[in-house]
């Protein structure tokens, strides 16, 4: 029984570690923007990699994170004077597909005083869109991105 037991185990841990076996380009539709095209490289816990999605520009992914089935990156956007951050959160369906939810956060300082004296939805964006005076979109819909390559 004990060994039966500590197979199991085994079996569960390993299958723990090849879901986390992402290292490749992936691709998906994400309403609204169009295809988007990551590389990922996994280092232990650490989620390296780039966006893709803006053709000759390679854009370094940030904050990358990977535990077990669960991954979460940003991807700093710049538009004029605006810099903000894609924020990306998911779970490894399989070997070939990761569900990802994304939200946008202002990195930009705001202008002092903005926000106070209870003013609703001063820090959640203004019901989404591109986060709004200084905070953060709801989070998206769920979308899929498929492997193209492994590395």
């Amino acid at each position: 029984m004990k060994s039966l037991l500590m197979t199991l185990m085994m079996l569960t841990l390993s299958s723990a570690v090849f879901a986390a076996d992402i290292d490749g380009k992936w691709s998906g539709l994400r309403q609204g923007l169009g295809t988007l095209i990551f590389e990922f490289k996994v280092d232990g816990k650490k989620l390296y990699g780039s966006d893709l999605s803006a053709g000759d520009k390679k854009t370094e992914l940030q904050k990358g994170k990977i535990k077990g089935d669960e991954i979460s990156f940003e991807v700093p956007v710049t538009m004029g004077d605006m810099k903000m951050s894609v924020v990306y959160k998911g779970k490894i369906l399989n070997d070939n597909e990761i569900e990802l939810t994304y939200k946008t956060r202002n990195r930009g300082a705001r202008n002092p005083g903005f926000g106070e004296g209870g003013g609703a939805g001063y820090n959640t964006g203004f019901g989404g869109g591109l986060g709004g005076f200084g905070g953060v979109s709801e989070e998206s819909t769920k979308f899929i991105i498929k492997r193209v390559e492994k590395y």
